[in-house]
């Protein structure tokens, strides 16, 4: 008998009758056999982040299963699920009858073609954490190594993200942009960061009162090399520039050394530093889904 193994899924619809999408969704895999103590969050009202303008609201959830079938064949449920209930695959981050994600399965960390668990963007998703918490508070993120009611607590009091990078570059202003549409403030490196021991480099002491956590302000800093994991506040999140051109040996080398730094700090991303275009919408996409609606 094949060993068990606990999954959790996010759902998402904003077609038709989302409910009541998510409800046939829930009902499909609770006659699948390989789906065992299943249990269901309630459904949350959430608005679009992210994806085309003028899509309607979701309603997302999420489900905790115990399984004794392997990752790419709970995907393979997944998808056959949403095929079932009509899910067309046009537009990233588009309208959805209904999209099925696997999220976690028990503490695995796994890079495949069309499959990467944990999903890369659940930790900083309020749409997919506030649902979560509710059946998977428990259950450990393998990566960052916190717990999905830490993670939802984390967005709570969310107002800072710090951008992270071996070289600045032109990509500089591409995340300017990108904060500015999203209506967050940037705070730039001060020239002379280099010079500065990394437990002196902290907010501007202008801005030290709106970093409180309890402000409606949203912050994004552009330091760089290691300099984020020492700033004061701690970052809700680290966006790692990943660049695989023109970097030099010694860059190289750097590089790697912040991300083995940035997965012992929190919650982090990865973004591709090459693709301007990408990183600007991403980048934007990940302080909206950050950030309260209220």
């Amino acid at each position: 008998m094949a060993a068990m193994a606990t999954c959790l899924i996010g759902l998402g619809s904003n077609l038709g009758e989302p409910d009541q999408n998510l409800d046939a969704a829930a009902a499909h895999l609770e006659k699948w056999d390989g789906a065992k103590q299943l249990h269901a969050s309630d459904w949350v009202q959430t608005e679009p982040v992210g994806g085309p303008e003028g899509q309607s609201s979701f309603a997302n959830g999420a489900l905790r299963l115990e399984t004794d079938r392997s990752p790419r064949e709970v995907l393979e449920k997944l998808f056959e699920t949403e095929q079932t209930l009509g899910r067309e695959r046009r537009t990233r981050w588009g309208p959805r009858t209904v999209d099925l994600d696997l999220l976690l399965y028990d503490d695995l960390r796994l890079v495949e073609e069309g499959l990467t668990v944990p999903h890369p963007w659940m930790a900083i998703r309020r749409f997919v954490l506030q649902p979560a918490v509710q059946v998977a508070a428990d259950m450990i993120h393998p990566e960052i190594g916190w717990t999905i009611g830490r993670l939802w607590e984390n967005l709570q009091a969310a107002n800072y993200i710090a951008v992270a990078g071996v070289s600045p570059g032109p990509v500089q202003e591409t995340i300017a942009t990108a904060v500015k549409s999203a209506g967050a403030i940037l705070i730039s490196a001060p020239a002379n960061v280099e010079s500065r021991p990394l437990e002196n480099i902290k907010f501007p002491e202008a801005l030290a009162g709106k970093s409180s956590k309890s402000s409606h302000f949203f912050f994004v800093s552009d330091f760089w090399k290691d300099k984020p994991v020492a700033e004061d506040p701690t970052p809700n999140l680290v966006v790692a520039l990943e660049n695989s051109v023109n970097l030099s040996e010694e860059q190289a080398r750097e590089q790697e050394n912040l991300y083995a730094r940035l997965r012992k700090s929190g919650p982090f991303l990865f973004l591709d530093a090459t693709d301007h275009d990408r990183l600007q919408h991403d980048l934007a996409a990940a302080i909206s889904g950050m950030r309260s609606n209220t």
